[in-house]
């Protein structure tokens, strides 16, 4: 397949295919070239690709970081030959639904993690309010405590007075 093709195929125009590809080889991912030096991707080399738009899409991956990832895993086109195999998985290649169930778990993870810190933010709120109330109520008491402290002494100068 042609990079034409392959972007149809990864839905991804043919910029980004050779974007991806260039970026990958920088990571030591292999394609098999033609005479001219031109890529032909193969099955597994538009799965890899595909692997490298999910990341940086679905994932927000940099195209650096999900290069790096999909080629240290995948296995080359040259690899693949020796092996003489059309399997796109072999058993020590990159899960990638592995990786993404990982994703999803740290993710939810995370969530729950923001609900606890809001849940505390909350009682802190709470607990300040309280405090402030409680504040209040002793300033109050304080003053009702020497509001009480002059009326004794008004009453001990009335009964003094009357006696």
């Amino acid at each position: 397949m042609r990079s034409n093709e392959v972007s149809s195929e990864v839905g991804i125009s043919e910029s980004v295919v050779r974007k991806y590809s260039l970026a990958l080889e920088r990571k030591g991912y292999v394609f098999k070239k033609d005479e001219f030096g031109g890529r032909y991707y193969s099955k597994y080399d538009q799965e890899t690709l595909e692997m490298v738009r999910s990341l940086t899409q679905q994932n927000r991956y940099t195209v650096g970081v999900a290069t790096e990832m999909v080629a240290g895993k995948r296995k080359t086109v040259a690899t693949i030959e020796e092996k003489q195999t059309d399997s796109p998985l072999l058993e020590e290649e990159f899960d990638y639904m592995q990786l993404k169930n990982h994703l999803e778990n740290t993710r939810q993870e995370f969530n729950k993690i923001k609900d606890t810190i809001k849940s505390f933010e909350d009682i802190l709120e709470v607990n300040l309010s309280l405090l402030q109330k409680l504040g209040e109520a002793k300033n109050e008491v304080e003053m009702k405590s020497n509001e009480n402290a002059y009326l004794e002494e008004k009453l001990r100068k009335v009964i003094s007075i009357l006696q």
